[in-house]
């Protein structure tokens, strides 16, 4: 799927990871992103893992965070959805649905935002 989100964002600087854990790595290191996509669900450690973290270690970056989902499987993924205000794409995510949620987070005239 970050193959394919790098080429609907081609516009955009894209780094693409596999791993929420790798993600917040990066981010406690001081690395920041205009936006943020991760999955809900994920094995080992879960987008809702990832927006915890980022709570602790940079909530600065809490509202730049979106949620892709195929659909909450759990009770504790339905529960965090309704407890978290972040934007959310459903799966299959349209090109359009993704250039939106970009442009609800970043400023006008970003184009080459990360």
């Amino acid at each position: 799927m970050g193959s394919a989100i790098s080429r609907v964002l081609a516009e955009h600087e894209v780094v693409a990871l596999t791993s929420a854990r790798s993600a917040l790595c990066r981010i406690s290191a001081g690395e920041s992103f205009d936006v943020i996509l991760c999955d809900v669900m994920m094995p080992d450690f879960s987008g809702m893992d990832l927006y915890e973290g980022i709570a602790r270690q940079a909530p600065e970056l809490l509202d730049r965070l979106v949620f892709m989902t195929g659909g909450a499987y759990t009770q504790d993924a339905i529960n965090f959805l309704d407890r978290v205000p972040n934007a959310r794409l459903e799966k299959p995510i349209l090109p359009r649905a993704l250039h939106d949620a970009m442009a609800s987070i970043l400023p006008l005239g970003t184009a080459g935002a990360r």
